[in-house]
C-alpha cells in the first residue's frame, strides 16, 4: 500500500488558533504507528484545538480509528476539541460502526469545525462521555 504522508499546519482564525492535520494515504497495521507518531508531534504544541482532515484517506483500521479517539481524549483534556473533517464514505463507514459518529463531531466545511471551537470557548459545547468518563 501507499505510504501514508502527513501535512500538518498552525492556525489561526480569528482568535481561534488550531492545529489541522491532513495524512494521505492508507492508516492500516504498516503505517498506525506512524499515524500515531504524527497526531503526537502535531498535539505536542499544546493546542487546545485541531481539525483531523481525512478527505485523503482511502482506509482506516481498527488501530487507527482508536488513535483518533485517545488523540480526541487528549484535546478533552485540555478543554479543547478534536473534530474531523471532509470524511470520505470508505473511512466513515468504519467510524460510523465503531460508533465514533456519537463520539467525535464531523464536519464536511472547515468554517463548521472552527465554529465548533468558539462553542467550546464560549461553554456552549457539550462534551459526550468517553467510558472511562467518572459519572
Amino acid at each position: 500500500m501507499p505510504k501514508l504522508t502527513c501535512e500538518v499546519v498552525d492556525k489561526r482564525d480569528g482568535q481561534e488558533a488550531y492545529i489541522d492535520i491532513s495524512p494521505v494515504g492508507f492508516i492500516d497495521s504498516s503505517s498506525c504507528t506512524q499515524f500515531e507518531r504524527m497526531l503526537d508531534r502535531a498535539a505536542s504544541s499544546g493546542a487546545r484545538f485541531a481539525i483531523l482532515d481525512l478527505s485523503r484517506v482511502h482506509y482506516i483500521n481498527s488501530t487507527g480509528i482508536s488513535i483518533i479517539i485517545r488523540n480526541f481524549g487528549m484535546y478533552k483534556e485540555r478543554d479543547g476539541l478534536l473534530v474531523l473533517l471532509n470524511v470520505p464514505k470508505t473511512v466513515g463507514l468504519p467510524l460510523h460502526l465503531l460508533g465514533v459518529t456519537s463520539l467525535i463531531p464531523f464536519h464536511k466545511e472547515r468554517d463548521g469545525a472552527v465554529a465548533q471551537f468558539r462553542d467550546v470557548v464560549s461553554e456552549s459545547f457539550s462534551y459526550p462521555h468517553l467510558a472511562n468518563d467518572a459519572t
